[in-house]
């Protein structure tokens, strides 16, 4: 009777939404901000939160060196706790697992709990649980019968997306379904700054909604689009404008005082004066639109979930 109460409970507690203060924790760790997400997730995960503590333990890691070792210890305790996604990460068989170089406690055995525990979340329509299901434990016909297999692993993506994944949305766009955009479209418009990247990749970049899409989701933080931005004014041989797309990207990476080799041919076509004018250009830009490093971090991110 203990082991069920003690089962309900933990569950419970790995259903909980995240605090505000949790999610704000996220947001610190999309900005590249790890040591201050560390702290906030730590506080909320002090006070109940199970799941922050599963995000302090990724906070940890993305730091590197002794706290990358230390994390595996506060992961088991958010997957003792309940939580899926610290057992996903303690499973052997996720390819981005550091079981073997961080000496993570890792063990099989999380596996099985985590898709026990996932099982009973999508039957209360959790579209996560649903494409954690479906990524960790994909029915074998759907990989074996080739034409209805891809259309019910499509329609499976979908209806986790109808029911909140928003991370679903990124995987149809590898279906052979119709219009695959149309879902990824909707997560742009909700603010995603990689939906808004993803969706200007299908254009052309001779097409003005390419370039107008980049541009969005350099004003939303994603790097990848100022780098995109660049790359297509250089081409067009708009020096001036690639490298303030430039100046932006590099601000935006994982060293904002490092120079990007690849913008340096372009300085050379641009007056020394001009180049300082472009500079001040960009950080009044960054400020006013109030510009931060965007990671897009989510439990589905490859660094967290694995590649499946």
């Amino acid at each position: 009777m203990k082991k069920i109460i003690f089962f309900i409970f933990t569950f419970l507690l790995s259903m909980a939404p995240c605090s505000a203060e949790t999610q704000r924790g996220v947001e610190l760790l999309n900005q590249g901000n790890y040591q201050a997400a560390e702290q906030y997730f730590k506080s909320e995960a002090d006070k109940g939160d199970v799941h922050a503590r599963y995000w302090q333990a990724n906070a940890m890691f993305l730091q590197r060196g002794e706290k990358a070792f230390a994390a595996g210890q506060i992961m088991l305790q958010a997957a003792k706790k309940g939580d899926p996604w610290a057992m996903n990460r303690l499973d052997p068989s996720n390819n981005e697992s550091p079981c073997g170089m961080f000496g993570w406690p890792c063990d099989s055995k999380w596996l099985d709990k985590a898709l026990a525990t996932w099982k009973k979340q999508a039957k209360q329509g959790d579209g996560n649980a649903e494409l954690a299901l479906l990524l960790r434990d994909r029915p074998w016909y759907m990989s074996f019968i080739p034409v209805l297999g891809k259309k019910m692993y499509a329609d499976k993506l979908i209806d986790a997306f109808k029911n909140g994944s928003d991370y679903a949305a990124f995987k149809i766009l590898h279906t052979d379904i119709d219009n695959p955009y149309k879902y990824i479209k909707k997560l742009a418009i909700k603010g995603n700054c990689e939906a808004m990247y993803d969706y200007g990749s299908q254009f052309s970049v001779d097409n003005p909604a390419y370039l107008d899409w980049m541009k969005k989701a350099t004003k939303c933080g994603y790097k990848n689009a100022a780098i995109s931005a660049g790359i297509v004014f250089n081409k067009m041989k708009k020096y001036e404008k690639a490298y303030f797309y430039s100046y932006i990207a590099v601000y935006l990476g994982d060293n904002p005082t490092a120079i990007d080799p690849r913008w340096i041919k372009w300085v050379k076509d641009i007056p020394q004066g001009k180049i300082d004018e472009l500079k001040s250009y960009a950080d009044n830009y960054i400020n006013e639109n109030n510009i931060k490093p965007n990671k897009n971090y989510s439990e589905f991110s490859e660094e967290f979930f694995g590649i499946y």
